[in-house]
């Protein structure tokens, strides 16, 4: 299959150099910000990363973003149902969150995460 001339149109305008090099930055600055809380060791992605994953001891991080107006997505949702043999499955799916590091923010946004994040866990 192939893509409509309205979608080739569109993806033609985007900037994907400028998208990429936004998507690193954020990437970097979280890591900056949240690295010492983070259980995963991460590099400096060297394409553009979907999101920031960071992996906690705590399960309510979410929620708690959520809460804080930060779009946060969930993945896996339906490993909450599956049973013992999954337990480890489950157990990264509560405590590994996505952080946003698109394109559409910068710094600024980043801090705010970042600063929820660490108020969260410095309490939890």
């Amino acid at each position: 299959m192939r893509m409509s001339r309205l979608t080739c149109d569109l993806l033609s305008r985007v900037d994907a150099e400028r998208v990429a090099s936004r998507r690193i930055a954020n990437f970097i600055l979280l890591d900056q910000l949240l690295g010492r809380y983070n259980r995963l060791e991460l590099e400096t992605p060297s394409v553009a990363p979907m999101c920031y994953p960071l992996l906690t001891r705590h399960d309510g991080l979410r929620q708690f973003l959520i809460g804080q107006r930060i779009f946060i997505p969930c993945y896996w949702s339906d490993i909450a149902q599956a049973d013992a043999r999954f337990d480890t499955e489950r157990r990264l799916s509560g405590q590994l969150v996505a952080l946003p590091c698109d394109q559409r923010y910068g710094e600024m946004h980043m801090q705010k995460i970042a600063l929820a994040c660490i108020k969260y866990l410095e309490t939890a």
